[in-house]
């Protein structure tokens, strides 16, 4: 169950934890071991994303393996098989569209993730980050479509990719009336190195939340680690608002938009629209209401509006959004 915390958290929550953690001030790195670590970069993003989405997998591979009979396994050991051959040509075969399903959702979903990258990533290229930054930067609409547009040919390719490898078998078992017998145990050279990759999963997730509350409480992280309740106080007297918005006012948003269009055509317009959500990201879906809400606007001074962003940029850059 604690591999499934992360889904509970803002998608910038593990980014800004293990900064905390693992930061040049941090924690662990610098006030136990005394070290000087960059963080920020391609290493600190895949150590991220990697708890951050770990998940996803584990709640579709979880699925399908406990969906499979066990009277399969049964009868293949009744018939000679040992257990690396049982799960090469059983468990795996039968798993198949799970295990691509996972790697489908954890790949698009990495593809598409702003909170993280933009917190952690650093000087890191990525498309994600540089649509946003085009918008928010250079005011250049025009120019983060085409980022966004770039984004969705790997997303597609992911797709048709997992399509075609699930494709090429059949995954019927005919295994005649349903069967209660307990599942068998899982062998120990599966379930040590499992069970150790797990444990260490667990650790990065909660380190996350102490993290968290560490810093929530600390006077001045990285220096004056005297417990106060000071932030508690400035957050709760300054936030009441944003905690409503976040919290009471955005929960009816999605679900009440395609039921304002058409009650009885809500749900399949969720059904549809959902994983094509997914592929285009949060970050990229902003970029398209940004470009939507300012459809035939003009501004006066095109400088001006890309210098209100980036006041240090030279007069010769035009403002694409609003060309």
């Amino acid at each position: 169950m604690l591999s499934l915390l992360p889904l509970f958290a803002p998608p910038f929550m593990v980014a800004f934890a293990y900064i905390l953690m693992f930061g040049r001030q941090g924690l662990i790195t610098k006030t136990l071991l005394g070290l000087d670590v960059n963080i920020f970069g391609w290493q600190g993003l895949w150590l991220v994303q990697t708890v951050a989405f770990f998940p996803y997998a584990a709640l579709i591979i979880g699925q399908v393996l406990d969906a499979i009979n066990p009277t399969l396994e049964y009868a293949a050991r009744d018939l000679g098989a040992g257990e690396w051959t049982l799960f090469r040509t059983v468990t795996a075969p039968l798993a198949r569209p799970g295990l691509a399903a996972a790697m489908l959702i954890v790949a698009i979903t990495v593809l598409a993730d702003f909170g993280n990258a933009i917190v952690i990533a650093g000087n890191l290229p990525l498309l994600a980050t540089e649509a946003w930054f085009r918008i928010e930067g250079l005011a250049d609409l025009s120019g983060a479509a085409v980022v966004v547009s770039l984004l969705l040919v790997p997303t597609a390719g992911l797709f048709i990719l997992e399509r075609v490898w699930v494709s090429r078998r059949l995954y019927t078992a005919i295994t005649g009336r349903g069967s209660r017998l307990a599942r068998p145990a899982t062998p120990w050279f599966f379930l040590w190195p499992l069970t150790a990759i797990c444990t260490v999963v667990a650790l990065f997730v909660l380190l996350v939340y102490a993290a968290v509350l560490a810093g929530a409480f600390a006077r001045t992280w990285g220096y004056n680690w005297t417990l106060t309740l000071d932030h508690w106080r400035l957050a709760l007297a300054a936030g009441g608002g944003q905690l409503v918005n976040s919290g009471v006012r955005s929960a009816g948003i999605r679900g009440g938009a395609g039921r304002r269009i058409r009650p009885d055509l809500g749900i399949q317009l969720d059904a549809y629209s959902g994983p094509l959500a997914t592929g285009v990201g949060g970050g990229r879906r902003a970029a398209g209401e940004q470009c939507e809400s300012r459809h035939g606007q003009r501004v006066a001074d095109q400088r001006d509006c890309a210098r209100r962003r980036v006041p240090h940029l030279p007069q010769a850059i035009p403002c694409g959004a609003c060309a």
